[in-house]
């Protein structure tokens, strides 16, 4: 059936006559006019009914005491009839709400019951708990369009009352080309079905609702199928773009023509935003895709000039490779965002890319070979002197330098004793660093920079398997050889070397097993003789640079602990399910990275192709701080560059309160703009600084509300700004007694932090002034989801109100 939706009057007009004292104690009545009218009939200038084949309007009016005392309403009198016109008695003295209702029912297969008022799609027997009649919830069902209105305040010395009736709910189009569908499924798994008019808002618990019905022939929209969902209230105009509600929705597409068999197409869409007379269309992907496109727009149907666009309200976080690896980040937390970033990148100058875990897999040149087993070890790596291991330029740096503190250990089978035989070594210039075996057995040296450490090797001899661990840090050395410390804090003041391959077995005649770098100086380097590299619970393993156990034949220099691999474990934890997920690229040298336009369009090359081989969804950039006009020049240029060449991919900048002024242009191409609105001084914490930082950034740097994700702080601060510390650590002290806390004292030092009620009042301001989300550091320094003191918990809950 078609609707037509046509735009009218209705005329309510109310003659209070004196009653007489039988009927009544009211003794004086006046009367008042009332007016109904359908949004924008104005402006239409036309008259008509919406009518839809087969059903006649029919109209609901309540009336309700309004008790001074308490604020409550008393139901006087329901009417329901067929004609607008209500001619009622009201009382002088008294104060009124009137609450209006009008939707559908059959008028019959021939009209026959056109006089019928009995409620057909919704109980409307309570205009406080409007429900949906499940047995008559149908898809693609135009007769279930309903409007409502409320007047409030309602006295007899109001000589007209007008009324504007709108939708209490939103408008799903389920949009696509599929050959062969003939129905679909749209499961709900938590939707309300009831809705209060007197508060204009949603009633009642959400639950889990099913439906199914024949596709609809295509047209030129290419609508399948349309549903109308319940929705709160939409307290901005501005915002109806970010959904008053977000619902889950699921679809399944049949061949058969009651929803059953085998789906041919399933998709699972989270948090669609549904707003308040207004329409959401979700359209379906092509058959080898599996995204949906999930637009909220107004249309003429809906009263209103069509506008469209696709703005869910981002719930962000980061992810930290460490703190996940070690078990500090929940699946339930990471399921609660729609954007998360791997903060995992940063830029060497030239506009390479440095992985904070980097992906070292070792090439082999000469006499090289894997064995399956050795003198009682499985999967070893053999060098008989002639060749070696080419572990790749990143080890023992980051992006900005060398790193002045490592470890490396190793299983070790020395077949014959070669003087100067090769450990590990990397050279830039005149500056090595280097593990060499020494001159005999028993002895080895290690070189910085030109200084090279003779180091007591003892136990270390030729026909046997030993392991060895050597740390760096603060310029002292320490060797291990099997579970003995044969040299310690040995001073060595030369320069390490930057950039360059480290190479592993050049001369050497033996074996290696479980291999590894770390990023940090063990005091024992011998601290995994005996266990393997394990993550979960060892923050130390998680600094783990490099890992190479030489078990697999057919890639025998596979590097075991690499980004890559933390990724992939992150994303087998998501499900599926519609997260963005996105590398975080921060720090490093990125001054002269963005100051030179070739060094920016190679880290644009680069990122693209790490984005096009990990399909990932894009990236956010924080990069701290630009200091100058210059340098805000520049970040606006690197910004632009990168939008521009990854497509349709998220690129949006973190920023700060004091550091915000790029480019309108950068602005402009940006999806969205971080704000870190916590410093981390403790000065940005209050809900009121938090306020006018966020303005201050609209009025002065140029930023639109609407592309501001506001940052929040799951860490707390020291009042003389020297010191953070996680809000987990606090929540694991027993130290947080009230969603209200904002200050605890934890190891002696006063922290001020938002406690669970900023967290909410700072999520509900970005919304109400809509902005694009929020965003949160971070995910490893809050509570598990799951605990109730969870600060991204009311963040979430915040955000869906």
């Amino acid at each position: 059936m078609k609707i037509k939706f046509l735009l009218w009057y209705v005329f309510f007009s109310l003659w209070l006559m004196g009653c007489k004292d039988a009927e009544s104690a009211i003794d004086y009545k006046q009367n008042v006019s009332v007016r109904l009218s359908m949004d924008a009939v104005t402006t239409r200038g036309v008259s008509a009914l919406p009518a839809v084949d087969g059903y006649h309007l029919r109209y609901v009016l309540g009336i309700y005491k309004q008790n001074e005392a308490d604020g409550t309403l008393t139901l006087i009198q329901r009417i329901p009839q067929t004609t607008p016109d209500f001619n009622l008695d009201l009382a002088t003295d008294e104060t009124f709400t009137l609450v209006a209702w009008a939707d559908f029912v059959s008028s019959g297969t021939d009209n026959s019951t056109l006089t019928s008022v009995e409620d057909e799609f919704y109980n409307t027997q309570s205009l406080q708990n409007v429900s949906i009649m499940k047995e008559k919830w149908v898809l693609n069902t135009p007769a279930r369009d309903a409007f409502c209105a409320k007047a409030a305040d309602v006295t007899s010395s109001a000589l007209q009352v007008t009324m504007t009736l709108k939708r209490p709910f939103a408008l799903m189009n389920v949009k696509g080309s599929y050959a062969g569908v003939q129905s679909a499924k749209v499961t709900y798994p938590s939707v309300y079905t009831a809705y209060d008019v007197t508060k204009g808002d949603i009633t009642g618990t959400a639950s889990e609702q099913i439906l199914s019905a024949k596709t609809l022939s295509a047209d030129a929209n290419q609508v399948l199928i349309f549903d109308y969902l319940f929705t709160h209230p939409l307290a901005d105009g501005a915002s109806y773009q970010e959904g008053s509600i977000l619902y889950d929705v699921n679809l399944d597409f049949f061949a058969s023509d009651n929803a059953t068999g085998e789906a041919l197409k399933s998709l699972k869409v989270d948090y669609v935003p549904f707003t308040t007379n207004y329409k959401t269309n979700l359209i379906c992907p092509v058959e080898n895709t599996s995204s949906v496109q999930v637009t909220c727009s107004i249309d003429a149907d809906f009263e209103t000039p069509e506008v469209d666009g696709d703005k869910p309200f981002i719930v962000s976080s980061y992810i930290r490779g460490n703190f996940y690896q070690k078990g500090d980040i929940s699946t339930e937390s990471m399921l609660a965002c729609n954007d998360l970033i791997y903060m995992v990148v940063q830029p060497y100058g030239d506009g390479t890319l440095y992985f904070e875990t980097p992906e070292n897999n070792a090439t082999f040149t000469g006499g090289v070979t894997h064995l399956e087993s050795f003198a009682g070890r499985s999967g070893v790596i053999s060098f008989d002197g002639t060749g070696e291991m080419n572990a790749g330029p990143h080890l023992m740096n980051n992006a900005t330098g060398a790193m002045g503190a490592f470890t490396f250990a190793t299983w070790m089978y020395i077949d014959e004793w070669t003087p100067d035989a090769v450990v590990f070594s990397k050279t830039v210039g005149e500056n090595t660093v280097s593990l060499q075996l020494g001159d005999t057995p028993e002895k080895l040296k290690f070189t910085v920079g030109t200084v090279v450490s003779d180091l007591t090797a003892t136990g270390l001899e030729i026909g046997a398997w030993h392991y060895v661990g050597v740390s760096y840090a603060s310029k002292a050395i320490t060797l291990s050889i099997d579970a003995t410390k044969t040299a310690d804090a040995i001073s060595n003041t030369g320069t390490l070397p930057f950039r360059a391959s480290t190479l592993l077995g050049t001369n050497f005649k033996g074996k290696l097993d479980e291999t590894f770098f770390s990023g940090i100086g063990f005091g024992n380097p011998a601290a995994y003789k005996d266990k393997e590299l394990t993550f979960k619970g060892d923050w130390n393993a998680t600094k783990t640079l490099a890992y190479w156990k030489y078990d697999d034949a057919s890639d025998k220099g596979k590097d075991s602990q690499t980004w890559v691999e933390i990724m992939k474990d992150i994303r087998a934890k998501l499900g599926g399910k519609k997260i963005l997920f996105r590398l975080g690229v921060a720090g490093g040298n990125w001054k002269n990275m963005c100051a030179n336009s070739a060094s920016i369009t190679d880290f644009v090359r680069n990122m693209k192709s790490v984005m096009d081989k990990y399909d990932i969804d894009g990236a956010d950039i924080d990069f701290e701080w630009p200091a100058s006009d210059a340098d805000f020049t520049n970040v606006s240029n690197a910004l632009i560059a990168l939008k521009d060449g990854t497509g349709s991919r998220i690129i949006s900048p973190t920023l700060h309160p004091l550091y915000y002024k790029i480019s309108a242009e950068a602005i402009s191409k940006m999806d969205w703009i971080s704000i870190q609105c916590y410093g981390p001084s403790p000065d940005r914490y209050p809900v009121e600084q938090y306020k006018i930082d966020l303005q201050t950034v609209i009025s002065n740097g140029g930023i639109p509300n609407e592309k501001i994700v506001a940052g929040l702080p799951f860490i707390g601060a020291t009042s003389d700004k020297s010191a953070t510390q996680a809000y987990s650590s606090f929540v694991n002290g027993n130290l947080i007694t009230s969603p209200d806390q904002n200050t605890v004292t934890y190891n002696g030092k006063e922290y001020l932090f938002d406690g669970q009620t900023n967290i909410k009042i700072k999520t509900r301001y970005a919304r109400q002034q809509n902005m694009r989300g929020v965003m949160s550091w971070d995910l490893a320094t809050d509570v598990p989801f799951t605990n109730s003191l969870s600060l991204l918990k009311v963040m979430k809950e915040a955000a869906a109100e």
